[in-house]
C-alpha cells in the first residue's frame, strides 16, 4: 500500500482543498444559496406556473434547447428556472426534480 494512505495527514499537507461551500454540498446539506431562500423541500406546490411548465417539459424528456424553443426563452432562462426548481423542491438535479414531479402527479 502507498505510503500516502498510511499518513494521518491529509495529502494536501494539511490544506483544505475543498471549500467550505461545496463541502457542505458533498455532506448533503442544502446549498447556501438555497438555504436562504428557506424552500428546501417543500414540494411542486410552491413552483410558479412557469416553473412547473418548464419541469414537465423536463419530465417528457425535452433537453433545455428544446424547452427553451417551445416556451421562446433563452436557454439560460431554462436553466435558471431548472435552478430554482431543484432548490425549491429540495433535489440535486434533473432527474430528481423530475421523480418528484412524476411522484406528485
Amino acid at each position: 500500500m502507498p505510503s500516502f494512505f498510511a499518513s494521518s495527514e491529509p495529502p494536501t499537507g494539511g490544506h483544505e482543498c475543498i471549500p467550505p461551500s461545496c463541502r457542505t454540498d458533498l455532506l448533503g446539506r442544502w446549498p447556501p444559496h438555497c438555504e436562504r431562500l428557506g424552500v428546501g423541500g417543500v414540494g411542486v406546490t410552491l413552483l410558479t406556473e412557469r416553473e412547473r411548465e418548464i419541469l414537465a417539459c423536463a419530465a417528457s424528456g425535452r433537453g433545455n434547447k428544446d424547452i427553451a424553443d417551445q416556451l421562446c426563452v433563452s436557454a439560460d432562462t431554462v436553466k435558471t428556472h431548472l435552478h430554482h426548481i431543484y432548490c425549491k423542491l429540495g433535489v440535486a438535479g434533473r432527474v430528481e426534480a423530475i421523480l418528484t414531479y412524476l411522484n406528485s402527479k
